[in-house]
């Protein structure tokens, strides 16, 4: 369907392509502000004055009922609050303000005209009749540039002829009519000349002057322009008027609901500074008391922070991991039983490529290093270790058992046979005395105590008789310089020491002219003199009342070298307590690799001993004994007393 201007006389449709827009009658808002409302009623009024259309009624209104941009000064409508704008309703071609003169009234003028050529020829008295009714209805006294007043000029024209169409009366059907429109009411001007009908006795005369009646003519067209032009001026001041009045009466609408709002915002502002001092006051009285908490939390935070700083002290004093004993190397050698922790660093290096270590591991790779040396050391049970490390009992055990078997395997390379070149330009000067410089090494039998075995057979191979317990026996050779060069397998204690040291491989290491210091009892000089070496022990009577001279003095210096020995066995058992105890009958049995527990704590132990300060040295006249927790110093002549005793 094709839209068309609501206007009259205004051709526009609605197509593409031309250029202009087309604008729907504004409707009335009602779900908005009391204000919208209001505007949107005055402006639908507004333009359907302007529309000014007899056939559309306020209910034929539709959303299809549009006016053109062709009746907006800047092509469309203004907003709807800005109703002081000239495009707040449409003001352009209304279709009903340019008088047009039709041609009826072009032919009544012309008719009008021949007659009163007809009237003037018969008698002069009527034009001059019609002539002086004109001048006496103009203005008098007006200037000669201003228009006559039109209200006093009207004149009413009518033609009376035999033709019905001679009679015609002036007004455009398109000027609004005072019950459309009660802002402003539109004069309409009736002109009538009377017609003098010729007597029928008077002929008609053709001498009339033209000129006259064409001034005449002229007058009453110049009076009906001046008269449709004001007529325009004065509808648009009306509308006008109307307008700024409309605009004003809004203006002052809307600056009271300003006012009001004012004054309401105003009471509230009141209403909150009053609340807000309100809380400002609470807020202070609250803000000193968070104060004082504050500082009383301050003085807890501070005493606290002094309580973890001394509980981290007593922690890393208790604790047994790398950075506590790192630095502390009293704390080091009483837990590990090694001097310092450069030492042990250096140990651990050794040991722990042996070992693998995941993320499955209770512990720290250096915490289970730990944890194996206390139970060297110290010889703590699993249970200790595991309530000292916060694991379980097995885990303990678990950890000592594979650290174990890695610390045997590597330390094992520190217990090696003495070079003979080497030996003889480090052996002391003792040694040299008595035996010259082909002292090799002194042998000592070494028993661990172990539980009773299950089985009976182990039981009678474990039993000791002069221990009076079972025990594991064990062939160790040691150097002059203090250092353990030899360590055969465990055997029972029943073993006889001859049958110990002819089974373990002892005899196999020695070279010719070797000199080997043994105990009483163990005669070797068969087994080691076809190995072309000699073995020196304590000389005893054999049936005799008394020793020689020479036999007691050799005796005593054996002694005294040999009290050296027994020391250095006891201070070894003395620096790892594990040696000292009791071990468990599973000590024996054979671990996963084929050797025995009981040969790897001890080659573990040895091995250890090895990387410490030798035990034994010469400083002057003193034989120094290293312990573990001191040095022991004693002169030969007290040593030699304490053997004679």
């Amino acid at each position: 369907m094709v839209i068309s201007c609501a206007f009259s006389g205004c051709r526009e449709k609605q197509k593409k392509g031309s250029g202009v827009r087309f604008f729907s009658v504004p409707a009335i808002l009602t779900n908005q502000c009391s204000k919208t409302l209001e505007l949107s009623t005055q402006r639908r009024a507004l333009w359907l004055m302007r529309i000014n259309r007899k056939d559309l009624r306020e209910q034929d209104v539709t959303n299809r009922t549009k006016v053109c941009s062709k009746h907006f000064l800047s092509g469309k409508p203004a907003y709807l609050f800005n109703s002081t704008d000239p495009d707040w309703a449409p003001s352009l071609h209304l279709g009903y303000e340019d008088f047009k003169v039709t041609q009826k009234v072009n032919r009544c003028l012309r008719a009008e005209a021949r007659r009163n050529k007809i009237a003037a020829a018969l008698r002069s008295s009527s034009s001059t009749k019609v002539t002086a009714n004109i001048e006496n209805n103009a203005p008098q006294n007006s200037p000669s540039n201003e228009l006559p007043n039109l209200d006093l000029v009207k004149e009413e024209i009518e033609y009376k002829s035999e033709s019905p169409e001679i009679q015609h009366v002036v007004n455009d059907s398109d000027q609004p009519s005072p019950s459309s429109d009660p802002c402003f009411t539109t004069p309409q001007l009736v002109w009538q000349v009377d017609v003098v009908e010729l007597p029928k006795d008077v002929g008609c005369q053709t001498d009339l002057q033209n000129q006259e009646v064409a001034g005449l003519r002229a007058k009453i067209e110049d009076l009906a322009k001046n008269n449709n032009r004001l007529i325009e001026q004065s509808s648009y001041l009306s509308k006008q008027a109307i307008f700024l009045t409309v605009a004003r009466n809004q203006e002052l609408a809307e600056l009271k609901a300003k006012i009001e709002d004012l004054v309401k915002n105003n009471n509230r502002l009141t209403e909150q500074n009053s609340s807000f001092s309100n809380k400002v006051n609470f807020l202070s009285v609250a803000s000193e008391k968070l104060r004082s908490e504050r500082d009383m939390l301050h003085k807890d935070n501070l005493s606290l922070r002094r309580e973890v700083e001394q509980l981290k002290q007593d922690l890393k004093d208790v604790s047994l991991d790398e950075t506590s004993l790192k630095g502390d190397d009293d704390k080091t050698k009483y837990y590990t039983g090694i001097p310092s922790y450069d030492l042990l660093k250096i140990v651990y290096d050794l040991v722990e490529c042996e070992l693998p270590h995941t993320h499955r591991n209770s512990l720290p790779k250096f915490s289970e290093f730990i944890l194996a040396m206390m139970r060297l050391r110290l010889g703590c049970s699993g249970t200790d270790l595991g309530y000292r490390f916060n694991v379980s009992q097995s885990a303990a055990s678990s950890i000592c058992s594979r650290w174990f078997k890695g610390m045997s395997a590597r330390l094992s390379s520190t217990i090696t046979w003495p070079d003979r070149h080497e030996l003889r330009r480090t052996t002391p000067d003792c040694f040299k005395d008595v035996f010259g410089d082909r002292f090799t090494v002194m042998l000592d039998f070494f028993e661990l105590s172990i539980e009773k075995p299950s089985s009976k057979s182990a039981r009678a191979e474990a039993w000791s008789v002069s221990k009076n317990h079972h025990t594991a026996k064990f062939l160790i050779g040691l150097t002059p310089q203090g250092k353990v060069c030899f360590i055969s397998e465990a055997y029972g204690g029943r073993a006889s020491n001859k049958q110990i040291t002819i089974e373990s491989g002892f005899l196999d290491k020695l070279q010719p002219g070797d000199v080997v210091l043994t105990d009483q009892g163990l005669d070797l000089d068969g087994h080691v003199g076809m190995r072309q070496a000699k073995s020196d022990i304590t000389a005893f009577t054999k049936g005799e009342t008394q020793l020689s001279f020479d036999n007691v003095k050799k005796t005593k210096e054996i002694s005294k070298l040999r009290l050296l020995m027994d020391r250095a066995m006891g201070l070894l058992k003395l620096r790892f307590k594990i040696l000292g105890g009791f071990f468990p009958s599973n000590h024996r049995s054979s671990a996963s690799d084929g050797t025995p527990t009981a040969d790897q704590v001890l080659k573990i132990c040895c091995g250890l001993i090895n990387l410490c300060p030798s035990l034994i040295r010469e400083q002057d006249d003193l034989v120094l004994v290293y312990t573990g927790d001191d040095v022991a110093s004693q002169e030969p002549s007290e040593l030699l007393q304490e053997v004679e005793d």
